[in-house]
């Protein structure tokens, strides 16, 4: 074992192919390495997830309370929906923090909420627990329980809507990677209760009255609620005629979006700068809309909405540039942020944990590992394992 990287000898190919992820397995992006943390490496990061998923929903509830929309600008429309689904009550079922260091005594920082479509669902739910399978030691255990609050979460949903008939419509952009996470949304969906079904977005019927799916046979077919792993920027800014619908359908209550439109909000980055101004927590990475606020400090530059490591910049405390990827969101504005070290092993790759939470829970440790500092596409994914 290098550091903290254990040698699992191989990747459990039969699990994954049985459990229908086999595309997962031509993609260079499972590895037969784990990551080792301690009890108190995993109780910290649970902490902070907690505490700091709080202070993201305060901190929602404080921007739509004064109707604070200086730095969000979203079309009136979003705006409606992102109030009328917080004073509605809609669940926050799902989303994923992104953290730095962390381990070996390093200081861990949340940089970002991944709160509207975050994916890695397979990966966390199913190939985690067979990567520790394959090393038969019941002297590691995982923090793993995202399958098991997500069903509760989706349980609490058809509870508190008992007027609404349990359909489910799953919809993404028809990407392989996200047809394989809604899969895992569809299963988990109709365990709890629902009668779930997926579609990509284009074969979707969006009416005044509701969401629907034709069949071959002639039918079709209604639903009351809606899993999108599609994201609320897309829509806001390049599906205009899908947001109108979306608005009509939700202010009339014909429909149930998760995860709900206030989740936008906590999506952009500009909630970080937001937060840094007016809460003081040591686990926030410190943010701002103002790059002057970082002289003689080293900080990452990134884009309000961005995906995958793209149109980010690391700058060094003497203003040199690091690190950068370009990408396809930079008409998007810019934020600042103190850079915060992530950890690396002897052989100079970083390590990314990421925090899922459910429903203001935190539910699932998984890690990306890069070769290079800015975790991007390229990014493999790392099973973790806790030492007991």
């Amino acid at each position: 074992m290098a550091d903290r990287i254990f040698d699992l000898k191989r990747i459990p190919e039969r699990g994954i192919r049985d459990g229908g992820f086999e595309w997962y397995l031509g993609q260079e992006y499972l590895v037969s390495d784990a990551i080792t943390l301690t009890p108190e490496e995993a109780d910290e990061y649970i902490r902070i997830a907690e505490e700091a998923i709080d202070l993201f929903h305060e901190t929602t509830r404080r921007i739509i309370d004064l109707a604070d929309w200086d730095k969000f600008p979203f079309p009136i429309a979003m705006r409606e929906m992102i109030q009328h689904s917080w004073d509605r009550g809609d669940i926050h079922l799902l989303a994923r923090f992104d953290v730095s260091g962390g381990i070996m005594g390093m200081p861990s920082k949340i940089y970002e909420l991944n709160a509207d479509t975050p994916t890695m669902l397979p990966e966390t739910i199913h190939f985690q627990p067979l990567f520790k399978d394959e090393i038969r030691r019941s002297s590691f255990a995982q923090f793993n329980r995202l399958r098991i609050e997500l069903l509760e979460a989706f349980k609490q949903v058809l509870q508190n809507n008992p007027h609404r008939t349990p359909t489910m419509l799953v919809c993404s952009l028809g990407y392989e990677e996200d047809v394989l996470n809604a899969k895992v949304i569809v299963d988990i969906a109709e365990e709890a209760g629902f009668e779930a079904q997926y579609s990509d977005l284009e074969n979707v019927v969006f009416e005044e009255d509701g969401i629907y799916l034709d069949f071959e046979d002639g039918s079709d077919m209604r639903y009351d609620y809606m899993f999108k792993l599609v994201p609320w920027e897309f829509i806001m800014y390049e599906e205009p005629d899908l947001m109108e619908i979306l608005h009509g359908l939700q202010m009339d209550d014909l429909l149930y979006i998760m995860n709900p439109a206030y989740s936008a909000l906590m999506q952009s980055k500009a909630v970080l700068p937001y937060i840094s101004a007016h809460f003081k927590e040591e686990f926030i990475a410190k943010s701002s809309f103002r790059q002057e606020d970082f002289k003689e400090e080293a900080y990452v530059e990134k884009v309000v909405f961005g995906r995958l490591g793209e149109n980010v910049k690391v700058v060094d405390k003497f203003g040199g540039k690091v690190a950068s990827n370009d990408g396809d969101f930079g008409n998007f504005d810019k934020i600042y942020q103190a850079f915060s070290p992530l950890y690396q092993d002897d052989d100079g790759d970083y390590y990314q944990p990421g925090i899922f939470v459910v429903n203001g829970r935190a539910a699932a440790i998984s890690f990306r590992r890069c070769d290079h500092l800015i975790i991007d596409d390229d990014a493999e994914f790392i099973p973790h394992l806790i030492e007991q």
